[in-house]
């Protein structure tokens, strides 16, 4: 039995006399591990969480007076607080870096797309932006979600299908809810209005989908920014009601 990327493919090859593998090639791979860049930060980021937090912590000593009995009770409770308040920290800063990603990610996905459907004009194919769509998604299928998860799982070794599934649910959740406001043909008059307006096109739903990723991010981000400046406040109270 095929598997689902073969279908794709053969449908578009159908459709287009388009072979898409031909586009899922070690250069296209590449790029898009060049593209992705907060694997590197993965640790990074949690690091550098988990040091802000430590600081704080230090300095409480440095600028406040505690007795000795609460000075014992805030080792034990300042250092668990600050601690997870830095791993938040640290946290907000990963997504931040994995949504800026994936906006390159996306915007690369439509670059590719533009190419193929340059190719498909030199064959004398016409194309509307419901065609455009489908050759996008399409592209995101069989081209982006496998070289980005290779890419992915190549670079973080412990947690990478983790985050694999969760940038694959976010892609797909973007590629699933895009869509043009209307359907029109591309074509005009000339081949210069077919490349014109395909174009036009291609940007209108980049700019969608770019809006769509940052909206999925806010959703994500929020719990995770209430939940910080819940600790933030828990961790100060806790610092200020042990000193004297």
């Amino acid at each position: 039995m095929k598997d689902n990327l073969e279908l794709v493919v053969e449908d578009i090859k159908s459709k287009y006399s388009i072979d898409l593998n031909q586009y899922k090639n070690k250069e296209i791979s590449e790029k898009i591990g060049e593209l992705i860049v907060f694997p590197e930060y993965v640790v990074k980021n949690i690091l550098i969480g988990g040091l802000v937090g430590s600081v704080t912590f230090i300095l409480s000593f440095l600028f406040l007076d505690f007795s000795l009995i609460n000075r014992i009770i805030y080792i034990f409770l300042g250092s668990i607080l600050w601690s997870i308040t830095g791993i938040f920290f640290g946290l907000n800063l990963f997504l931040l870096k994995l949504k800026l990603d994936l906006n390159k990610i996306i915007s690369y996905a439509f670059s590719l797309t533009e190419t193929i459907i340059d190719d498909i004009f030199k064959l004398g194919r016409k194309l509307n932006k419901k065609e455009i769509l489908e050759l996008f998604k399409a592209v995101v299928t069989v081209v982006l979600l496998p070289s980005l998860s290779e890419a992915i799982s190549n670079r973080i070794p412990f947690i990478g299908n983790l985050i694999n599934n969760s940038v694959k649910k976010i892609i797909n959740k973007t590629v699933k809810k895009v869509k043009f406001d209307s359907d029109e043909n591309v074509v005009k008059n000339s081949t210069t209005s077919i490349k014109f307006n395909s174009k036009n096109s291609i940007e209108k739903l980049k700019i969608k989908s770019i809006g769509l990723i940052n909206s999925s991010f806010k959703i994500i981000q929020f719990p995770i920014r209430v939940i910080s400046l819940f600790v933030i406040i828990i961790s100060g109270s806790v610092m200020f009601a042990f000193s004297n």
